[in-house]
């Protein structure tokens, strides 16, 4: 507002001339300012570092090279004429506007209706609103080859809806090259949707189109309800009739390219995780995988990959906020049928999904692997460790202790090797929880260390944590504790974040809509003994039921033959765990042959 008064703004119009308040449209005077806009009345500006040869002048502040000069009259010419041939049309089509000058017509996706479905009564309303919480989402229609979920939001009470869908198919990413060109024909069809964003997003409707590799193709929206789904029409009838010309091949192509790149460029702690994902979940790409795959891909195998995507089918999809299940949710059932289940060439159904679908790699109980590798950013001299004991499949019961243990841990870990020890600035510990099984994982990122003194580092935190919980006091333990429960038990805060977090239950097939209430069940239930005794099944040295797998990026810094000269003195430099079972990363498809994969948790288990 201060720097506003400094303008010189009439007083009495200050507000409005400040976009402080909406003015009356006067559509006269807009046209009669519009009409000013000739080409013999406008400024023109170029800038560009190519143009710095043709600068004949420069101005006295910064010295910036410049050039004034008039427009050629030829070129003012054509432009006059095409105002002219649009005055010309306009009269001969009715006024209508041509595609050479006009300005932006009706956006027709801003909303008029803002009517809130759920009951206005406000007795009626609180006693819904307690049910709501207690409510879950429910499968309002299912067929072979779909699945459609429903909430109706009776908490937020705004005029929005959000709505998800999820294409699975088995040949999205049946090979390597596959998930590329997948990758790449969503990169072709968010650009082709392109031109469309600005009227999306002026009417605070969004939408994204995303493939991460898995076997599922999601597209997400959200916005005011009444023309949310206009919306999703326009994505997925675009989607059912892309067209990829050569060109936007090349340019995606090239898009592709650079991100592979950038990937290669990235942090060490992304290349560990990276990695450490590679080995754990199937079908996951290595960056060599990345790279060859980006050799392999043509223009005509990008257009087989679009029509495969269609070959075979299964549809899952969740809409919740503003919206009954009566009459509103009807135009999504249409939309579905119409441009994905009637474009299937065949059902994928929900036992192919479920059948198709693993788990975590399986590693042996009481044993260490470790992965270590050169860091593919060679200009990096930074190198990183990630750390994960694998435990057991995810329960409420199960993850209950596991996320008490990440807490406490949390700042005594940071504290000792980021604060005292000086080994980086990027000292993460935390749960994780990777196709349905979980796991507590430790990642330092240093200049100062190699990943070997960093694990040993690591080793030597955790082997003194168990004193730490040990010496906890019973009211500094009933206090953490707490925190936890208030953390799980926190409400959303908008239709967006409760959407997600229904989503997350649907996408990974678990199903436990009350999740986070029933885990601060289970934390109130934990006791120390219980934390103690979690600790020396999964986590000490030696520990029974412990699976360690270590995950080392070698920066330019460190050598991964363990010859630089800054190990010579320190012991740590060459440390490993006892008896650990040395993988490379080219190994990765024999180890999943020898080692297998636990049946996917969520297809038996845990289902409401």
């Amino acid at each position: 507002l201060a720097q506003k008064l400094q303008k010189p703004y009439a007083r009495s119009n200050f507000l409005e001339l400040s976009n402080g308040l909406l003015f009356e449209c006067d559509v006269p005077l807009i046209r009669k300012y519009l009409q000013q806009l000739t080409v013999e009345n406008c400024y023109y500006q170029l800038i560009a570092k190519e143009c710095e040869h043709e600068c004949d002048a420069q101005e006295k502040w910064y010295g910036t090279k410049y050039k004034s000069e008039l427009i050629d009259d030829a070129l003012l010419q054509t432009w006059k004429l095409a105002a002219a041939q649009q005055q010309q049309q306009q009269q001969v089509e009715d006024d209508k506007t041509n595609a050479k000058l006009f300005t932006p017509l009706p956006n027709k996706y801003i909303a008029d209706d803002f009517i809130i479905l759920c009951e206005n009564d406000e007795e009626k309303q609180k006693q819904k609103q307690d049910e709501e919480d207690k409510a879950l989402p429910f499968v309002v229609r299912e067929t072979d080859e779909s699945k459609i979920w429903f909430k109706q939001d009776t908490r937020f009470k705004k005029p929005k809806l959000c709505v998800t869908v999820r294409l699975y198919s088995p040949l999205l990413n049946d090979t390597t090259l596959n998930q590329g060109l997948t990758d790449l024909v969503l990169m072709i069809f968010n650009d082709e949707l392109s031109d469309s964003t600005y009227a999306f997003e002026e009417a605070s409707l969004s939408f994204s189109a995303s493939f991460n590799g898995s076997n599922a193709i999601q597209f997400s929206f959200g916005g005011y309800n009444q023309k949310l789904p206009l919306l999703v029409e326009t994505v997925l009838k675009k989607f059912q009739s892309l067209v990829i010309t050569r060109e936007k091949y090349e340019i995606n192509r090239e898009k592709y390219a650079r991100i592979v790149q950038s990937t290669k460029k990235a942090q060490p702690y992304t290349h560990c995780d990276m990695v450490d994902t590679l080995f754990l979940v199937p079908k996951a790409l290595s960056l060599q995988d990345l790279e060859e795959a980006l050799t392999q891909i043509t223009f005509e195998g990008t257009l087989k990959q679009y029509a495969r995507i269609f070959d075979k089918l299964y549809v899952e999809a969740f809409v919740y906020g503003n919206i009954d299940e009566q009459v509103t949710i009807q135009p999504y059932y249409a939309l579905l049928d119409k441009y994905v289940v009637q474009n299937m060439r065949a059902k994928y159904t929900l036992k192919e999904l479920e059948k198709d679908t693993q788990g975590c790699l399986r590693l042996s109980p009481n044993a260490n692997y470790c992965v270590s590798f050169e860091c593919p950013n060679d200009e990096d001299e930074n190198s990183c460790i990630s750390t994960s004991f694998l435990l057991k499949a995810d329960t409420p019961k199960d993850f209950a202790p596991l996320r008490l243990f990440a807490h406490l841990c949390n700042a005594p870990c940071f504290d000792q090797l980021r604060t005292k020890e000086q080994l980086g600035y990027i000292v993460w510990s935390f749960q994780d929880i990777t196709r349905g099984f979980l796991s507590f994982r430790v990642m330092v990122q240093s200049s100062v260390a190699n990943p070997n003194k960093l694990n040993s580092r690591i080793e030597s935190f955790l082997s003194s944590f168990r004193s730490h919980i040990e010496g906890m006091d019973d009211e500094t333990f009933a206090l953490n504790k707490r925190s936890v429960i208030n953390s799980l038990l926190e409400k959303t805060k908008s239709l967006y974040e409760q959407n997600n977090r229904y989503w997350r239950e649907i996408r990974s097939s678990r199903y436990q809509f009350n999740r986070y209430e029933n885990v601060a069940v289970e934390i109130e239930k934990v006791t120390k003994q219980d934390l103690l005794e979690f600790y020396d099944a999964f986590i000490a040295d030696k520990a029974p039921q412990r699976a360690k797998l270590t995950v080392q990026c070698f920066g330019n810094k460190h050598n991964v033959a363990l010859n630089d000269e800054a190990g010579k003195d320190d012991k740590e430099w060459c440390y490993k765990d006892d008896g650990v079972v040395q993988w490379n990363v080219k190994d990765v498809a024999a180890v999943r042959e020898q080692c297998g994969y636990y049946p996917f948790t969520y297809n038996d288990t845990s289902k409401l």
